[in-house]
């Protein structure tokens, strides 16, 4: 009977062990999703990346702009402002936006590639694309009407 209580304690204690580690890695490893959603504006995204890097790629952002363009009802681009850049919106559900009024938008960040053949001929796998230009975009994104420009978005 006491070998059967010394072996009880010992589970318990291993117990108690694993659960603390369990609990200091869901502290310290977890990432927080309220965390992700980063207040930027469409030149932040609009930075020149390489392919599939980037600061923002695969996060969710937050941006507050115009909407410069309606292509459907699920894809609209917002305007940049002064720099002249514009990001692609791509929503789940219509977002019945229309041409220069403020939203907010929340989204994922993924990356257009834009490539452009080389002159030379015949074209070699490795020489197709030596020029490319990248582009964020916004998907899964949704959106919310906007009386005026956030502060945190004027200005970054």
């Amino acid at each position: 009977m006491e070998g059967q209580v010394e072996s009880a304690k010992r589970g318990m204690g291993w117990l108690i062990v694993i659960a603390t580690l369990v609990v200091v890695a869901a502290a310290c490893g977890g990432r927080d999703t309220a965390g992700d959603q980063r207040a930027v504006t469409v030149s932040d995204l609009q930075q020149k990346q390489y392919f599939y890097q980037g600061q923002y790629l695969g996060r969710v952002v937050t941006v507050s702009a115009a909407v410069s363009g309606v292509s459907g009802p699920r894809v609209f681009t917002l305007s940049g402002g002064d720099s002249g850049e514009e990001t692609l919106v791509v929503t789940a559900q219509p977002a019945g936006v229309a041409m220069g009024q403020l939203v907010r938008v929340t989204g994922t960040v993924g990356q257009l590639h834009r490539s452009a053949p080389s002159q030379g001929a015949p074209y070699l796998q490795a020489d197709l694309y030596p020029k490319y230009e990248t582009q964020a975009y916004l998907y899964a994104a949704t959106v919310q009407p906007q009386r005026r420009l956030s502060r945190a978005s004027v200005g970054r």
